[in-house]
């Protein structure tokens, strides 16, 4: 029974000192959106913040769920009524399509974070491939393979090259629409005999000089 009521005391005294602390921040979002552009490899974003409350707050660490994300803090103690400003930066590195990640704030004194943040970045893939890999081993069919290949025309609109070992590989474009920036390539190994790997590379080009690049990965286990 003691412990029940011990139990019962911790949640009526904690839970509104954790709901307290959540609720002294404003923030101006917690959500942010980022499209990157082709050739940047980081981008940035911030969340402002406001102590709401009527005692001095100091934000003691800013928790970020990927390495590809780190943060900087304007200002880390507040007093009543004044504001901060937490920056995300995202580092592109090799990382493609969209990318979440959540940056969880914690308060001096509490254990658990009082805010999370959320970056959202969109990395154009300016060729697109599907699949990227296609493969055959011993149970599957030997027959080609399609591959779906289409072009972001924000930034490139044409094929400039596509390169692979002709020796080994047989590969033919086969057009799907009205339009060059979207087609089918159908590969399949020259010799199904022999085991294979190799990659196709896609090269294409848009009127302002920009570049965008993919691969196929092209695998074979006899």
């Amino acid at each position: 029974m003691r412990f029940h009521l011990f139990i019962k005391f911790l949640f009526l005294v904690l839970l509104p000192a954790l709901l307290s602390n959540a609720s002294v921040l404003e923030w101006d979002r917690t959500e942010a959106h980022v499209e990157m552009l082709p050739g940047q490899t980081e981008v940035q974003a911030d969340y402002n913040v406001t102590n709401q409350s009527e005692e001095t707050l100091r934000i003691a660490e800013v928790e970020s769920s990927c390495g590809c994300t780190h943060s900087v803090i304007g200002k880390r103690i507040l007093a009543p009524g004044e504001s901060s400003r937490i920056r995300a930066i995202f580092n592109k590195g090799k990382r493609r399509k969209k990318t979440h990640s959540r940056l969880n704030i914690y308060l001096e004194g509490n254990t658990d974070s009082v805010a999370t943040l959320h970056l959202v970045i969109n990395i154009p893939e300016l060729v697109k491939t599907q699949p990227s890999v296609i493969y055959w081993n011993k149970p599957t069919e030997r027959s080609p393979r399609s591959v779906h290949v289409s072009l972001d025309t924000r930034y490139v609109d044409s094929i400039r090259s596509i390169l692979y070992n002709e020796s080994t590989v047989r590969l033919k474009r086969v057009e799907t629409t009205n339009t060059p920036t979207e087609f089918d390539l159908v590969i399949e190994p020259i010799d199904y005999s022999r085991s294979l790997r190799e990659t196709v590379e896609i090269e294409a080009i848009g009127p302002d000089g920009i570049t965008g690049k993919a691969k196929i990965h092209i695998l074979f286990q006899p």
